[in-house]
């Protein structure tokens, strides 16, 4: 199998944040191989994946599989707006340098107003650089891990995604690595 890591994007609040696009090229061992050929004609099958966090072994990373790639992106879209519309009342002191989200509008927004789907779930949340100073980000769950982004960081990523063909570039990559 081969594979290959490319960043599609590097934070700029969190400097440590990276967005890691991952190609892997499964040969016919693997037990879904990326290119299967029936009848004369040629499938291939997705075989990408994003990281989002902080380098490898930090507890802020989440894995996004190929097959909820779109959900995700989809999610993160729609998460940003809905918070975007409930920014001050989620966190009222936002003009200080250190503040607190408002657990009671937050405890609301969770059970009325946060998206959920394909195992994925994003709320509001406060996230601290390393000299103390906080902004307002976004969490987020899912079976592949927890990560908090912020919000800053989450819009360009937003905008980046809605403009990157993952199955174009996996497309690429595999034209890269050749057809052996």
């Amino acid at each position: 199998m081969n594979k290959i890591n490319h960043t599609l994007y590097r934070g700029s609040v969190n400097k440590q944040l990276r967005v890691m696009y991952q190609y892997q090229k499964k040969t016919s061992v693997d037990k879904f191989p990326t290119i299967k050929e029936y009848n004369g004609t040629t499938y291939i099958e997705p075989s990408f994946s994003l990281t989002i966090g902080e380098p490898y072994g930090s507890p802020n990373r989440v894995f996004i599989p190929g097959s909820g790639y779109f959900h995700f992106t989809l999610l993160l879209h729609k998460s940003i707006k809905l918070i975007q519309q409930h920014l001050l009342e989620l966190f009222p002191d936002m003009a200080k340098s250190e503040f607190e989200i408002d657990s009671m509008v937050l405890e609301r927004f969770i059970t009325e107003k946060a998206m959920h789907v394909n195992g994925m779930t994003m709320i509001p949340c406060k996230w601290v650089n390393e000299t103390n100073e906080c902004f307002p980000g976004i969490q987020i769950n899912s079976l592949h891990g927890t990560c908090r982004i912020p919000m800053e960081d989450c819009m360009a990523i937003d905008k980046m995604l809605s403009t990157f063909d993952p199955n174009m570039f996996g497309l690429l990559m595999l034209q890269m690595m050749g057809n052996d």
